[in-house]
């Protein structure tokens, strides 16, 4: 059969079905600009290829990245960017796919992965923590309310294996709260707060602590709070956690003595 040729589609020799011409790789050196079969045909064969030569592919390759470092890493960073969407959805496909089919493997690439690259990992980490913030409060929120002795052995252990950091925190902490105690400030008055805290858990039963409003810590905010009977109240620990070291506006009725800045 004669190959068919318009100004806008070609036969492919191959399939013998008659394309449009973007169907068909640009190849300058052929009569009508066009290489002589199909995309798909072409895909094909080399899948075939590849599939029957795998040791020659994998020299070519190496034999190309070897020669080729700068263009074979452009060329990897464009296609990452253009096809980004495509390769989310793969991503999430083969992992969906190997949590089904060998679960451990996975488990042991993971634990290989982050050992080799903890740089990377804290970083991603942080970046999914800070894009899902919210859920992720909601979800551990819920998991502590409906596995609290789980939680607990959980928080133990990690209090065991992490002695030392949590050591550095505490005496952080210290010094800078002796660091944010003036000589003015009034010590029986400061102490009388935390007696409040310690009265309210012993009555409600739910843990009570002494925050502090301004944070002692707040740089970010462009405010650092001192440790005076004026910038102290009075909150929950679950609330402590939730607001961390943040500055939230003063509320009054929620306070044990009313700020005066």
């Amino acid at each position: 059969m004669d190959m068919q040729v318009t100004t806008k589609t070609k036969q492919c020799p191959k399939c013998n079905e008659i394309k449009p011409l973007d169907d068909f790789h640009k190849n300058k050196s052929k009569k009508h600009g066009v290489a002589v079969q199909c995309k798909t045909c072409v895909r094909e064969y080399a899948a075939k290829y590849r599939q029957e030569n795998p040791e020659k592919v994998r020299e070519r390759r190496a034999k190309h990245r070897l020669e080729n470092p700068g263009k074979e890493r452009e060329s990897l960073a464009r296609y990452r960017l253009e096809n980004a969407e495509k390769l989310r959805e793969r991503a999430v496909k083969y992992h969906a796919r190997c949590r089904q089919e060998n679960p451990e493997r996975l488990r042991e690439h993971s634990v290989k992965y982050r050992q080799e690259h903890p740089e990377k990992t804290r970083e991603y980490a942080a970046r999914g923590y800070r894009k899902d913030a919210e859920k992720r409060r909601e979800y551990s929120k819920k998991y502590r309310q409906e596995n609290p002795e789980k939680t607990r052995d959980s928080e133990a252990e990690y209090r065991k294996r992490n002695r030392p950091k949590k050591t550095a925190i505490q005496m952080k902490r210290h010094a800078t709260k002796m660091q944010a105690t003036p000589a003015w400030a009034d010590f029986a008055a400061i102490e009388a707060i935390y007696f409040e805290a310690a009265r309210l858990t012993q009555e409600t039963g739910v843990q009570h602590v002494v925050d502090h409003v301004h944070p002692l810590q707040g740089y970010k905010y462009g405010i650092c709070g001192l440790h005076v009977a004026s910038n102290l109240k009075v909150i929950t620990r679950s609330e402590n956690q939730r607001k961390h070291n943040k500055f939230t506006p003063y509320v009054e009725s929620e306070c044990i003595s009313t700020p005066t800045f």
